[in-house]
């Protein structure tokens, strides 16, 4: 990440004049300098890393117009991979858009850097999770995870509106902190760039206690004519669910012992949708028959509520956490989602196998959910199907007219028909309707 020249003699020296002597030799303890600041800088970089990676954190950092140096640098060491999940740079605006999934005002600010973080954050544990199967070892939680945004405007060949600056965000499970600083414009741009990066790693490794304070205070007294702190800010965020209820994630995953996992893209699970109130035993047997029945690890099964009611709307916090209680009472997987039609859930899931029962599957291909509209219906069930999700289709009594429903007692819109599936020998006919009528509540 350093590249020198470092000037030779001539290969005869004796017409030199004395001045010309002077020169060379003030230039070659120049260079000579530069290379023990370097080293000395390169052995700090690496003694940082090291301390993160037995620190157990995993990162993933992304950066936009600074700290190319930073970025090199997490993936430079031998065992980087243990806790570097991922380094992304979005440098031209358009790449930076469809990272963030929105249209910035402007490239370099508080907003756009935070923003990074908490994609950062999420694709953190997300890439993580898949990696390991998701069979996630007991000692890492929510909490080990850090999310890493950085934007800034360096020296270019532009005019520049603000002047060199940079901002660095760092999200974990219940905070993010920001950093904003200025650089002496008249620095060149590789050395901004070396500067910068190697300040705000010393802020990640503070984060992540493999440096104290003490060592931020030094470098900033030494580089004190290249670099300003201009703020540094911490925000807590109020609860996990609040970063679901304001759209700042799309889903939390649950495991059996209650770590939270945000954001998380199921790939082949069996999923059972419902509101739960109360979870009964069919919910359960639902999962087992259909993992067994379809060659799926007991691991990977999931009861899914979302916060949203299709008939009812928003689910409130207080209730929210009485119904996880059951799952994690239960040792079981449970996710919140913010997907109320089964239509929306493609978007956490692919080759998943979606339980449900027969009066649920009649919901499903009823028109008054798409608005009265056939072919709203059919495009709505066929987003659904496009991840290779399947329906597992149970038999459900109807307790109003005492049939045992099935799945061919309703229509299979074509666009379903390689996407449906019916379990005919399991059959478990209490419903949580019937069981709070019964006066049966929730346990926690």
């Amino acid at each position: 990440f350093f590249f020198l020249m470092i000037r030779r003699p001539p290969r005869s020296t004796q017409s030199r004049s004395s001045a010309a002597s002077d020169v060379y030799k003030r230039q070659v303890h120049g260079d000579i300098s530069l290379i023990h600041k370097l080293m000395s800088s390169v052995s700090k970089i690496e003694r940082v890393l090291k301390n993160i990676h037995n620190s157990g954190f995993k990162l993933a950092l992304s950066a936009t117009g600074c700290c190319s140096s930073l970025l090199s640098w997490f993936t430079l060491f031998p065992g980087s991979s243990q806790y570097t999940v991922e380094t992304y740079m979005p440098y031209s605006y358009k790449s930076l858009e469809q990272f963030l999934k929105f249209k910035p005002v402007s490239a370099v600010s508080a907003e756009v850097t935070e923003a990074m973080s908490n994609v950062s954050f999420l694709r953190a544990q997300n890439i993580y999770i898949k990696e390991n199967n998701y069979i996630v070892p007991l000692d890492q939680t929510l909490n080990g995870f850090r999310g890493i945004g950085i934007s800034g405007a360096l020296q270019t060949t532009r005019n520049l509106k603000g002047g060199n600056r940079a901002y660095m965000s760092i999200m974990g499970e219940d905070f993010t902190s920001t950093t904003y600083v200025e650089i002496n414009e008249d620095l060149p741009r590789i050395e901004q760039d070396s500067i910068l990066s190697e300040f705000f790693l010393l802020i990640i490794g503070r984060d992540c206690n493999a440096i104290s304070q003490e060592e931020i205070r030094q470098f900033l007294s030494e580089n004190e004519s290249s670099l300003k702190v201009t703020s540094e800010v911490t925000n807590k965020h109020e609860d996990v669910i609040d970063l679901l209820l304001s759209n700042k994630c799309t889903n939390i995953f649950l495991d059996g012992s209650g770590r939270k996992f945000l954001d998380i893209q199921l790939d082949g699970f069996v999923v059972i949708a419902g509101s739960f109130n109360p979870l009964h035993d069919a919910h359960i047997e639902l999962g087992k028959v259909t993992a067994k029945t379809f060659g799926v690890s007991l691991h990977k099964i999931v009861y899914e509520l979302s916060i949203r009611n299709a008939e009812k709307g928003v689910i409130d916090k207080e209730t929210i956490y009485r119904r996880l209680a059951q799952f994690k009472a239960e040792g079981l997987n449970v996710m919140l989602s913010t997907k109320a039609l089964f239509c929306q859930k493609n978007d956490y899931s692919t080759r998943g196998f979606f339980a449900v029962g027969a009066d649920t599957y009649k919901r499903i291909v009823d028109i008054r959910f798409y608005d009265n509209n056939y072919d709203k219906m059919l495009f709505s069930i066929g987003q659904f199907t496009k991840n290779e999700n399947k329906l597992i289709v149970f038999p459900r009594l109807n307790s109003q007219n005492g049939k045992v429903e099935t799945l061919h007692d309703f229509q299979i819109p074509a666009v379903l028909l390689t996407q449906v599936d019916e379990v005919k020998d399991y059959r478990h006919d209490v419903s949580s309707t019937e069981l709070r009528a019964k006066g049966v509540k929730i346990q926690t």
